[in-house]
């Protein structure tokens, strides 16, 4: 339904500004470290819930572009921390 769609991007919203606010104060070694496998899974993350999208026919399609939307920060989170 529309509700669960926008709960869900409210809540990716709120998943990646933690990301933001308090992991990467927390581990900074570590997200230096793991980059490249952080861009990479991001990247899979984000073909392989696009191919979802795809046959999806109803609003689940909307809901994870809200999800691509969440890779596509945490790639550039990790490309700035490096």
């Amino acid at each position: 339904t529309g509700g669960s769609v926008i709960l869900a991007a409210i809540m990716l919203k709120m998943g990646g500004y933690g990301f933001l606010r308090f992991s990467l104060p927390i581990v900074p070694d570590a997200c230096r470290e793991l980059d490249g496998l952080m861009i990479t899974l991001s990247l899979i993350a984000v073909i392989y819930i696009g191919f979802v999208a795809l046959v999806q026919q109803d609003m689940v399609a909307v809901a994870l572009a809200a999800v691509t939307a969440l890779g596509r920060e945490s790639r550039g989170v990790e490309l700035d921390a490096t």
